[in-house]
């Protein structure tokens, strides 16, 4: 077997500097082979899936396969995200990502988004993710009018009600609220159904809330609560928002 078919096996419990060493060692080694993304892996599995159960022979001869269970939380959290600095949604997405890596459900309702975002069609990709939202872009809270307020919040409703029943059925694991407190502090969805459901929710359910200004009564029940500073922001130099880095 040529190097070049060979897989470069490296110690995911190395600490990364050494892990960088032993790829630069390997490469200097043998930099006439070129390397190809696919062929570098680890020892160990990030998280372990559920292993593939083996077929009996009656389900052989009944067409039938068993199936392994799912992965499942054990203990789920009450997180948030907030502050006025990019990078909120993003962070949701990334934990959404590594989730759904390991075999967890998750669910996202986007509140008061409605234009495209390149997320979409990369979640669109993950059996694990399912994501809604409203099919029409009602634009910022301040320039809404009465009626769009209540078309916004008959959708929001909804979307709200179906997660609620989801996580209570056990069929999704993580379920992430984006910009959920613009759309609670502006009233834009059923406030008692989701602060009683928020703090009462299933005890294996990670619950996401993403949003400037979080509610003091879900700031004190959150396990985590992440404030994104801004420093600085490519606005401030007339920079555009760019297809594929802010939307």
């Amino acid at each position: 077997m040529s190097w070049k078919q060979s897989p470069i096996i490296l110690d995911a419990e190395l600490p990364l500097y050494q892990r960088k060493r032993q790829v630069t060692q390997l490469s200097n080694s043998a930099s006439q082979y070129p390397i190809e993304r696919h062929d570098v892996k680890f020892h160990r599995q990030a998280c372990e899936l559920p292993q593939k159960q083996a077929v009996t022979q009656e389900e052989q001869t009944s067409g039938q396969q068993s199936k392994s269970p799912r992965m499942h939380l054990q203990q789920g959290l009450l997180e948030i995200y907030c502050g006025d600095g990019k990078g909120k949604t993003t962070a949701a997405l990334g934990l959404a990502l590594r989730a759904a890596g390991c075999g967890l459900r998750v669910h996202i309702v986007q509140f008061l988004k409605g234009t495209e975002t390149g997320e979409l069609a990369s979640l669109a990709q993950i059996p694990q993710i399912s994501l809604v939202r409203c099919d029409k872009n009602w634009g910022f809270t301040f320039s809404m009018t009465e009626q769009d307020k209540k078309e916004i919040t008959v959708c929001h409703n909804q979307m709200l009600q179906e997660a609620i029943s989801m996580a209570k059925s056990g069929e999704i694991d993580v379920l992430i609220f984006d910009e959920f407190q613009a759309a609670y502090a502006h009233g834009l969805l059923d406030k008692e159904t989701a602060k009683d459901f928020i703090l009462k929710k299933p005890a294996t359910l990670e619950l996401v809330l993403t949003g400037r200004n979080p509610d003091p009564v879900f700031l004190e029940a959150a396990d985590y609560v992440s404030e994104i500073h801004g420093v600085r922001h490519p606005y401030q130099k007339q920079i555009p928002a760019r297809k594929g880095i802010e939307f």
